[in-house]
């Protein structure tokens, strides 16, 4: 609902900008916003690379497949996989 609103915005904004500033304004208009965009996403990373979410994901997903590693084995119950990550023993 929100994209078909922006679309909307967008293109009647464009026009406008066309039909009294000049034919440019609408190639003008999403430069803009496509700038706006990239320094809001690279401001993102690095806010995420200062404070370490990214690292966060990445061993949430290496406990993953640990613990599905060790339930495929079949020597460990459900629970005593749970067990061996919460102590943060790496198995493997």
């Amino acid at each position: 609902m929100s994209g078909s609103f922006g679309i909307l915005l967008c293109n009647l904004l464009g026009g406008y900008l066309y039909d009294h500033w000049s034919p440019v304004g609408p190639f003008l208009l999403f430069a803009i916003f496509n700038f706006i965009l990239l320094v809001s996403a690279v401001g993102v990373l690095m806010y995420e690379r200062k404070h370490g979410i990214l690292d966060l994901q990445v061993e949430h997903a290496r406990d993953e497949e640990t613990y599905a590693r060790l339930l495929q084995d079949g020597q460990q119950s459900e629970y005593q996989a749970a067990a061996i990550l919460s102590a943060g023993a790496k198995a493997y």
